[in-house]
C-alpha cells in the first residue's frame, strides 16, 4: 500500500484526499499537512484511516510512514517543500505551479538532478495542450477571422466567486 502524505487542505487539496481514497486502488492518505490546522483535521476526516493531521510540510515529508507526497499549497510554499522532499529522497506530484519565481525553480530542478532520481511530477496545465494551442494560434492569426464567441469551460465542480469569465 502506497501511504500518501497531501500538503494544502484547501478545495484542491481535498479533491485530492478523495480522489486517492476513494478511487486509487492501493494507495491510503496516511498523512495531511495545513498551516491551518482546522483545515487539515477536517481533511484527514475524508481520508478517515486514523490519518496524520501536521501544520508542517516539513514535518510530513520526514514521516517515515510516508511514501509520497502530493503538494497542493500556494504556489509561494512550493519551494521548500519540494526541496525538503528532494532531501527526503521521496517521490512528490506538485500541483502547478512549480515555483513563483524562475530562481526557485531553477534551485529546484538543479536539487532534483543533484539527488540522480526523478521525483517531481508536475501538474498539468491545459494551456499547453495542442488542442488548447490549435485555438490560441487559429485566434492569433486571424485565419478564420475574428472569434464572435468562444466557450471554454473546467470540469471543477464549484470555483471561488472570484473566478470570473473575463
Amino acid at each position: 500500500m502506497l501511504r500518501v502524505g497531501v500538503i494544502g487542505c484547501g478545495a484542491m487539496g481535498r479533491s485530492h484526499i478523495d480522489r486517492i481514497t476513494n478511487k486509487t486502488p492501493g494507495a491510503v492518505v496516511a498523512a495531511v499537512s495545513d498551516v491551518f490546522e482546522e483545515s487539515a483535521r477536517k481533511a484527514a476526516e475524508i481520508a478517515g484511516n486514523s490519518c496524520k493531521v501536521y501544520t508542517s510540510g516539513k514535518d510530513l515529508i520526514n514521516d517515515p510512514d510516508i511514501d509520497a507526497v502530493v503538494i497542493v499549497s500556494p504556489g509561494f510554499a512550493h519551494k521548500d517543500d519540494l526541496l525538503e522532499a528532494i532531501k527526503a529522497g521521496k517521490r512528490v506530484f506538485c500541483e502547478k505551479p512549480l515555483c513563483t519565481t524562475a530562481e526557485d525553480c531553477r534551485t529546484v530542478m538543479e536539487a532534483e538532478a543533484a539527488s540522480g532520481k526523478h521525483l517531481i511530477q508536475l501538474g498539468f496545465m491545459r494551456r499547453f495542450h495542442k488542442g488548447y494551442i490549435q485555438i490560441k494560434d487559429a485566434i492569433s492569426t486571424g485565419d478564420y477571422g475574428e472569434p464572435l464567441i468562444i466557450h471554454c469551460t473546467h470540469r471543477n465542480p464549484a470555483v471561488p466567486e472570484s473566478y470570473i469569465s473575463p
